[in-house]
């Protein structure tokens, strides 16, 4: 299955698997907004009971091993099923907010707060933050799939060190609340995101996606 279909029809699979997911993702966000937060998401936040906590950690875990699964799936060799992965990824992390904005009208603005992941500990940020990563991650994959292209070494270390940066500003917050446990996170509301942290990071994304589409397209 992964050698035998060109590179126009896998990238079309994985973006109907990653909207598909990401409509199913909004969906559980719906319900979970109706029973918690029926007037509106805001913070600080009402936190769910522990078991509903864990099951939901639970279907995050679940999604990112899903979207492996299909990566393995679909291509060979370890850079191309990363990218495989990088592509469905980003197709459903922008389609996640695409869709709750068409069932919610929410965000209602573009640097309004979300929680991001609860893995390790719960990230927070403006939902654009990882909704313009997810851009670059869909795009830059999604021409080196097309183009059979490969990623070298320098590009994994920028985009590693890109990741990290990023990584950092989506869970300063988290980390700082871990020692007051739910309480803390039950008061807490965002008041500043580090910008001077994601930033760099999110151009480190950039270069290292635009430089190997350059060093492939030259060959």
């Amino acid at each position: 299955m992964a050698k035998g279909l060109h590179p126009v029809g896998k990238l079309a699979g994985l973006g109907v698997f990653g909207a598909s997911m990401a409509y199913l993702e909004a969906a559980v966000v719906v319900y979970l907004r109706r029973l918690y937060y029926p007037e509106g998401f805001s913070f600080p936040m009402k936190l769910a009971d522990p078991f509903v906590a864990k099951v939901e950690i639970g279907r995050e875990i679940a999604t990112i091993l899903m979207l492996l699964g299909l990566a393995f799936l679909s291509e060979t060799g370890a850079v191309r099923r990363f990218l495989a992965f990088a592509f469905a990824f980003g197709i459903w992390d922008i389609l996640y907010y695409a869709w709750l904005k068409l069932l919610l009208n929410w965000p209602a603005g573009w640097l309004d707060w979300d929680v991001l992941f609860l893995v390790p500990v719960p990230w927070f940020g403006p939902w654009i933050a990882p909704a313009l990563i997810a851009l670059v991650l869909s795009a830059a994959s999604g021409a080196l799939l097309f183009m059979r292209g490969e990623i070298g070494f320098p590009d994994i270390i920028l985009a590693g060190l890109g990741a990290l940066a990023c990584l950092f500003s989506f869970t300063f917050e988290g980390f700082r609340l871990l020692p007051g446990g739910a309480e803390a996170i039950r008061n807490f509301v965002p008041e500043r995101f580090l910008w001077e942290f994601y930033l760099p990071g999110l151009l480190l994304i950039v270069a290292s996606g635009g430089i190997a589409i350059w060093r492939n397209a030259r060959r």
